[in-house]
């Protein structure tokens, strides 16, 4: 246990506690923080031993840091701890990338739709679909990686929805400047309903 030697630690997932013996922590005049960036237990298989462990957790945390203001609400329902001992730090961006970009030679059709980040479960393609039938001088280009579980939407037969791949991070001011519209079509459940994303920032 060298960290041990530390006077501050943060925990940023609940279930790391199995690993992390808190009661030795206490002992020991450790003061343990808990971030809090997402609805975590949307992710989990086994809810209740989530649940036991981020109420532990939030009990011996001196102080609890959220991402967003439902989640900071959710907590102290869920676990009846008082509103004092959560501190809301919402996400960022960095504006230096933004500032003095590199120029990239991005050619998008007019007008444009334009979405940027990871393809993933939460990400609503009858949406785009339904809409890219409806409006065919308009064109869609999704960018980022696409995980295995979204992969049929590569498989998409409309011309106007252009699926991207990823981008290198410093490329991403170069094709929000020449979009027309930037979205973010995540489907509303447990996970999407607490976040604050980056991208909005970026946007």
């Amino acid at each position: 246990l060298a960290f041990i030697n530390f006077d501050k630690i943060v925990i940023t997932q609940p279930n790391q506690v199995e690993y992390i013996l808190l009661k030795i922590l206490k002992m020991n005049k450790i003061d343990i923080y808990y971030e809090c960036m997402d609805n975590y237990i949307g992710w989990e298989k086994i809810p209740v031993s989530f649940e036991n462990n981020e109420r532990n957790l939030i009990n011996y945390s001196k102080m609890v840091f959220v991402s967003s203001e439902s989640l900071k609400k959710m907590l102290i329902n869920k676990y009846e701890i008082p509103s004092e001992k959560i501190v809301l730090i919402r996400n960022g961006y960095d504006s230096t990338l933004f500032e003095n970009f590199e120029k990239n030679d991005v050619k998008l059709n007019d007008p444009s739709v334009v979405y940027i980040g990871t393809i993933d479960e939460w990400f609503n393609i009858d949406l785009i679909t339904n809409y890219a039938k409806k409006h065919k001088d308009v064109t869609f280009y999704i960018v980022g990686p696409v995980n295995p579980s979204m992969e049929k939407i590569k498989k998409l037969k409309l011309k106007n929805v252009i699926v991207y791949g990823p981008i290198e991070h410093k490329d991403v001011p170069s094709f929000i400047e020449k979009s027309t519209v930037m979205i973010m079509p995540f489907k509303s459940n447990d996970i999407i309903e607490f976040v604050d994303p980056v991208k909005v920032y970026e946007y």
